[in-house]
């Protein structure tokens, strides 16, 4: 499409004003199916969903415990040095922001 004839496409408001109604439902349309679905499926069963279709390589899991593995054999271990324990209560001595709330060195 050369200059003049965009130029003249440009002009046309009707054409112009149709494209950007198309563009407007698609669009509109488009950011609502998802909102949609979740209601109607609900957020759970999506992602059931989701996680099945995209997890299904059962040697992902060996994958990805070998390389936890080897990240965990780079860490160098000093006698003495600090390790934090989980302790899983909530001690309200310390802000929530503070590891000390659910962790232990």
């Amino acid at each position: 499409m050369g200059a003049a004839q965009l130029l003249e496409h440009m002009h046309d408001k009707t054409v112009l004003n149709d494209e950007l109604w198309w563009w407007g439902c698609w669009t509109s349309a488009s950011l609502q199916i998802p909102g949609f679905l979740t209601l109607t499926l609900g957020r759970h069963r999506i992602s059931n969903f989701l996680v099945h279709r995209f997890d299904r390589d059962s040697q992902r899991s060996l994958h990805e415990g070998a390389f936890f593995a080897e990240l965990l054999g780079s860490v160098p271990v000093h006698v003495g040095q600090t390790w934090w324990l989980h302790h899983g209560q909530k001690d309200l001595r310390y802000d929530a922001t503070d590891p000390r709330c659910n962790w232990q060195p």
